[in-house]
């Protein structure tokens, strides 16, 4: 089946966005996932030329350089990771479960990741997970204890330093006052 990788897919409404363009182009028979679409037949170069157009008025991006491709997918892997993964993560570490993912030794994808993206795996998932940590913080839901936990961090004060850290005031303060400082994660 052939693969489009698509960039900027982050969520569940971006999955619905690709899904409504490609039945707007009377295109037939995919799956599409985050940063991933499965066809059941290859596009003309017509319809892959307008489809990328689509995209990029939504703020996506077909990519076909193997490199970003594979920076994407490892990004997908990244957000699913920190935030849809809290409770079923592998009893593994991340470093670990992304060459078994990709079938790769991770110093090969780290090196492929820094080089493109000009920071590494470790910076860029530290970074989702003070957007993760602002969102639950937001939603004034879960104690800084529990967050901690979803977001694997050892204990809150070790959370509560980071995010000290990261943003330059605590948890309890973004709360109350900077809840709209968020990013949005295509732009991390």
């Amino acid at each position: 089946m052939p693969e489009l990788v698509i960039k900027n897919m982050v969520c569940q409404r971006c999955v619905m966005a690709v899904e409504g363009l490609l039945k707007e182009m009377q295109i037939e028979d995919f799956n599409v996932d985050l940063g991933f679409v499965l066809l059941s037949q290859d596009l003309n170069e017509n319809q892959k030329a307008e489809l990328k157009e689509k995209l990029e008025a939504q703020g996506f991006e077909l990519l076909d350089d193997h490199r970003k491709v594979l920076i994407e997918q490892i990004k997908v892997q990244l957000l699913d990771w920190v935030y849809y993964q809290a409770d079923k993560r592998p009893q593994t570490n991340l470093s670990v479960h992304l060459a078994d993912h990709f079938h790769k030794d991770y110093s090969s994808l780290s090196r492929v990741f820094s080089s493109v993206e000009g920071q590494t795996i470790e910076r860029y998932l530290a970074k989702l997970k003070m957007e993760r940590a602002k969102e639950l913080l937001v939603y004034n839901e879960l104690d800084l204890g529990d967050i901690a936990h979803a977001l694997d961090y050892s204990n809150a004060s070790y959370l509560s330093a980071q995010f000290k850290k990261e943003t330059g005031m605590t948890p309890t303060e973004f709360r109350r006052n900077f809840s709209h400082l968020r990013k949005p994660l295509d732009a991390i």
